[in-house]
């Protein structure tokens, strides 16, 4: 295989429609994170993305997306995956019966060494393994309305009564409950779930992924993104006239991806977050949507729904030798600094 390392906006439009076809002829790619547009969105705020093609006979058969995100990465070629650390799948874009092994990866990239995480489990290989593991969920609505009404009320039937009791008194406090699919003031909606995401970041402390300005100059620029493997979905519900929580997602065609929900803090005891998902669900259904995709993480509150598990991985691919061992022990102290990092804003 022939490789040509580019950037997005070099890519011949022969190139971005041969992408979008393996996005959309495979199951494992439906996830707006492996999207043109969203590399092309992202693209727009990240200059060091590179886009790897390979090709055989001229054909594109595959796309690997990746940056040296650091001049000290640059400096040993250790690539990682773009994303600005928002992405919750990646891997390889690759036609229908593809597989690349490590070396080849580290070839497309011209890399000593290639760290990856939220890999999906689907792209997993013999020689494409990771070397940690994390659960996932997603909510599957491919059976159809009635058959996810009957599994809620005959394994969730608690969980259902109890989010009954609180809608009743969230209803006499402030008026019917009123779930929009689509908000009709984008850019008012987006405002306010922005503002309230990182009042959450700050209150629990979690890390603020909206501190990078690209962040949210990427989250911006998807939101008016209107793309079939791309579509964003800023949804909210409203007691009354009051909002009491709202959702940022991504579609790629039947598949919503569950990115950035957020709360009113003043009507926590009603369980908005856990009102929110179940409104959405319901009005999935009326919009082709088949699949809920909470990401990677397990928490009892997720676990609410009729979830099924999905692992991704963390690793990293390396050449042997000098260069690889490098590459190892650049991203291994990477990796140590983040996980203090983490432990120290539990």
């Amino acid at each position: 295989m022939d490789w040509a390392r580019q950037n997005y906006s070099d890519l011949r439009e022969a190139d971005k429609e041969a992408w979008a076809g393996f996005v959309s002829a495979q199951a494992r790619y439906h996830s707006a994170f492996y999207a043109p547009a969203f590399f092309s969105v992202l693209a727009c705020v990240e200059p060091s993305l590179t886009i790897a093609v390979g090709r055989e006979a001229g054909k594109p058969q595959a796309f690997v997306p990746f940056e040296f995100a650091t001049p000290t990465r640059a400096a040993l070629r250790v690539a990682s995956r773009p994303g600005l650390g928002l992405a919750d799948h990646v891997g390889p874009i690759l036609a229908p019966g593809m597989a690349l092994s490590a070396r080849q990866i580290l070839q497309a990239c011209d890399a000593r060494g290639f760290a990856f995480d939220h890999l999906d489990e689907a792209h997993w290989s013999e020689e494409l393994q990771p070397e940690e593991r994390e659960v996932g969920l997603y909510v599957s609505l491919a059976d159809g309305r009635e058959a996810f009404e009957a599994r809620l009320q005959s394994e969730k039937k608690k969980v259902l009564n109890d989010l009954r009791r609180r809608r009743t008194r969230l209803e006499e406090a402030h008026g019917p409950l009123k779930f929009v699919w689509q908000e009709p003031d984008r850019d008012g909606a987006l405002d306010r779930l922005l503002a309230r995401k990182r009042a959450q970041y700050a209150r629990t402390g979690a890390q603020d992924v909206f501190a990078n300005p690209k962040a949210e100059s990427l989250v911006r620029t998807l939101a008016k993104t209107e793309d079939r493997l791309c579509t964003p979905v800023l949804s909210g519900l409203y007691a009354g006239e009051t909002w009491i929580a709202g959702h940022f997602g991504l579609r790629c065609l039947g598949s919503l991806h569950y990115w950035f929900p957020v709360y009113c803090l003043d009507h926590r005891k009603h369980a908005p977050g856990q009102l929110l998902f179940l409104e959405i669900a319901r009005a999935a259904f009326e919009h082709d949507v088949v699949r809920i995709d909470r990401g990677a993480g397990d928490t009892p509150a997720k676990r609410d729904f009729l979830p099924e598990e999905q692992v991704f991985g963390r690793g990293l691919l390396t050449r042997r030798g000098p260069g690889g061992l490098a590459a190892r022990a650049l991203q291994s102290l990477e990796w140590r600094m983040a996980s203090l990092k983490a432990r120290r804003t539990r």
